[in-house]
C-alpha cells in the first residue's frame, strides 16, 4: 500500500473507524467515552460524520477533523 495520505469526506460507512480513532487518541483507557458522554454529537451516524473530513495514510485512518452544530 502507497503511504501517501488522502483526504475524503466522511461517510456513513466510516462511523465505527472515526470513533474508534477519537477514543484511542483522547480517551484511550476508556472505550466508547464520547459516544457516552457527548451523545449529542455522536449518538447518530449522519451527525458523526456529517461534517467531517477524514485523512487516511497507508489503508489506515490517521486523522479526522470535524464540525458539528451544538444547538
Amino acid at each position: 500500500m502507497s503511504d501517501k495520505l488522502t483526504i475524503r469526506r466522511a461517510e456513513v460507512g466510516d462511523y465505527h473507524a472515526v470513533m474508534d480513532l477519537i477514543n484511542r487518541v483522547f480517551r484511550p483507557a476508556e472505550p466508547q467515552y464520547f459516544e457516552t458522554n457527548y451523545p449529542h454529537l455522536y449518538r447518530h451516524v449522519e451527525t458523526a460524520t456529517g461534517g467531517a473530513l477524514l485523512a487516511y495514510q497507508g489503508g489506515k485512518l490517521v486523522g479526522h477533523v470535524g464540525i458539528y452544530p451544538l444547538s
